[in-house]
């Protein structure tokens, strides 16, 4: 007997089934364009278990016939093209057909369907690819039910992630939809309860006005439409005194498609440069009407990222609207108003420290840094508290990876036998030594973060904290909040305890003692952002990278700014710290730490050298 075989067709399309119905909100994105597709005004959305249970779908649209609805879970069945040459030029996600045949694969389906002509309705029962048909009322549109997903595919199931990312993706689906399309009626009930009611609106703000909490909704506008040749933008962002710590309110459609496109996200992202704080996102809802020729919605099986023919031209169109209407719109006449709404440091305006900053042996004391240390062990890291807050100055050397280090003429090891000399401190920022082979400068805050990281990551789980005297009440969005509470022992690993009070508002009831003096509420958002950024990985690699993006923030929150001024013992202290680390040359974020002028390039500068 021969060692290749052919699978059976019901075999074969379980497996093809896994190109299209990855999850639960899969399922539903289908199941809802199909209803779009059937010209529905009205759909609503069943879910129980996140979906794993139950995912029905019900809409008035126009229905099928029994001819057709036998047809639609046929595979390759479709009402979308007849021959590969349309591709090019497709309008519709499909209106039943070409998913369902999958769908039904891997699931068992109830389908309800009734045209306006007909007198009485078609329900089809289908399990393992055998239908059973009957006649029953009904109303004219589509009901469809997807009972036990991946019940006969037990592999599938189990990789699908915990209920709280499930319910996230259906949520986020749920709002792009709804964005997508706001003169159609949406509801979605998880458990049998109404969880979003969401009925038609003339105008896209409108609709995010019904979806979004109010403190987001209210700092929306709408676009001035923008129109080119080929293609058309129009949408809503949010002003300058809105941000976010992720990119989950980031929404693009093209051509009524909800997809998903680096080019785009960071674009509109461009258009906000030197008005939101680094590391921080906008909301921003754009929708892209562009010539079919020029976009290709076939590069993803489940059609969710798209390519364009000219996606710079695009792109640059999307950072210039931003940041247009930004210019005319938001943006204050006098730039030191712009600092006061959104708490920044005045430094965070300027390109550069001051060229007026000291270069002294001896720094003066404006304000007192005292040490504090995380145990008696020897050679305990100091912490560095404030008589008030710092925020961290934006200098101007860019960021690099910490694989780009390795070609610089950084690796200078401190502990040589060379003498070192500590000269001073210049710009408040970068500590100077001298040494034989030239100057070494070390930037005090990317050194204390390098330090404080490996200490964290070291003493896992066994950070000092302080307990609250009176709780910190801060108020989350319903999927934040659930987040806290499947991810409350991650926080307590870190030394943050966190308690639920309502379905938005948690309690801070104790954080790190290194992070005294931080912002509570940029620790505990920033957290839930990362958390949220790498939940699709699996579960080991999952809490892996987590665990060293936290221990990484918190070093970043906990170490000492540039611009703080160090008494010179505490300098010489980061630079013996820094000496024992095991990467000495780089922050956690991949910043160099450290940069060597040599004598042959000052003598050179002199004109001692050739």
């Amino acid at each position: 007997m021969g060692k290749i075989r052919q699978l059976p067709p019901h075999e074969a399309h379980k497996i093809a089934a896994g190109e299209v119905v990855e999850r639960p909100a899969s399922v539903i994105k289908e199941l809802v364009e199909n209803s779009i597709d059937a010209g529905a005004t009205a759909i609503s959305i069943f879910i129980k278990d996140t979906g794993k249970t139950l995912i029905r779908i019900v809409d008035n649209g126009c229905g099928m016939n029994q001819e057709d609805a036998e047809l639609c879970f046929s595979h390759h069945a479709t009402s979308k093209i007849t021959s590969v040459d349309e591709l090019s030029s497709i309008a519709s996600f499909g209106f039943r057909g070409e998913a369902l045949s999958s769908i039904s694969a891997v699931s068992k389906v109830s389908l309800v369907t009734k045209e306006a002509a007909q007198s009485g309705g078609i329900l089809i029962e289908r399990e393992n690819g055998v239908n059973t048909i009957s006649t029953v009322a009904a109303q004219t549109g589509t009901d469809i039910a997807i009972h036990d997903l991946f019940y006969n595919v037990p592999a599938r199931k189990k990789f699908l992630k915990s209920d709280q990312t499930e319910l996230r993706q259906i949520v986020q689906l749920f709002q792009a939809l709804c964005f997508d399309y706001p003169q159609i009626h949406f509801k979605l009930y998880s458990q049998d309860a109404l969880s979003y009611n969401c009925p038609p609106t003339e105008t896209l703000l409108q609709r995010a006005q019904q979806i979004l909490d109010p403190h987001v909704s209210n700092s929306l506008v709408e676009l001035e439409p923008y129109q080119n040749g080929s293609f058309t933008i129009q949408g809503v962002i949010s002003d300058h005194q809105l941000y976010r710590y992720d990119r989950s309110l980031l929404f693009f459609f093209v051509n009524q498609r909800w997809v998903k496109n680096s080019g785009l996200s960071k674009a509109c992202v461009k258009g906000y440069l030197n008005i939101l704080p680094p590391d921080k996102f906008p909301v921003a809802l754009l929708k892209i009407e562009i010539d079919k020729q020029q976009v290709d919605i076939n590069v993803h099986p489940r059609k969710e990222e798209v390519a364009f023919l000219h996606p710079r031209i695009l792109e640059n169109a999307i950072q210039e609207i931003v940041k247009k209407s930004l210019s005319l719109r938001f943006i204050p006449e006098k730039k030191e108003s712009i600092s006061q709404p959104m708490q920044f440091p005045p430094q965070l305006n300027s390109a550069a420290p001051s060229a007026q900053s000291s270069f002294s042996p001896q720094p003066t004391f404006a304000r007192t840094i005292n040490f504090d240390y995380l145990s008696p062990a020897p050679f305990t890291v100091p912490v560095f508290t404030k008589s008030k807050e710092i925020d961290e100055i934006v200098l101007p050397t860019p960021a690099i990876q910490a694989e780009e280090i390795e070609s610089l003429d950084i690796q200078i090891p401190i502990n040589e036998e060379t003498p070192l000399r500590l000269i001073g401190t210049f710009a408040q920022t970068y500590l100077v030594i001298e040494q034989e082979n030239g100057l070494l400068l070390i930037d005090q805050h990317a050194a204390h973060e390098r330090i404080l990281y490996e200490q964290f990551r070291s003493r896992f789980g066994q950070l000092p904290t302080i307990q609250l005297l009176f709780p910190d009440v801060l108020e989350l969005s319903s999927n934040e909040i659930e987040t806290v509470v499947e991810y409350k022992d991650f926080f307590a690993q870190h030394g943050i305890i966190l308690d639920q009070l309502s379905k938005t508002h948690i309690a801070i009831q104790a954080i790190p003692a290194h992070l005294k003096n931080a912002s509570r509420q940029d620790l505990i958002k920033e957290s839930l952002a990362l958390i949220t950024e790498h939940l699709e990985l699996p579960k080991e690699e999952f809490f892996k990278k987590a665990h060293e993006k936290m221990h990484a923030q918190m070093a970043c929150k906990a170490a000492v700014k540039a611009g703080d001024q160090l008494s010179v013992e505490q300098q010489q202290e980061l630079i013996a710290q820094l000496e024992k680390c095991e990467n000495q040359i780089a922050c956690p974020h991949g910043r160099p730490t450290r940069w060597l002028l040599s004598t042959y390039e000052i003598e050179k500068k002199f004109k001692r050298k050739l």
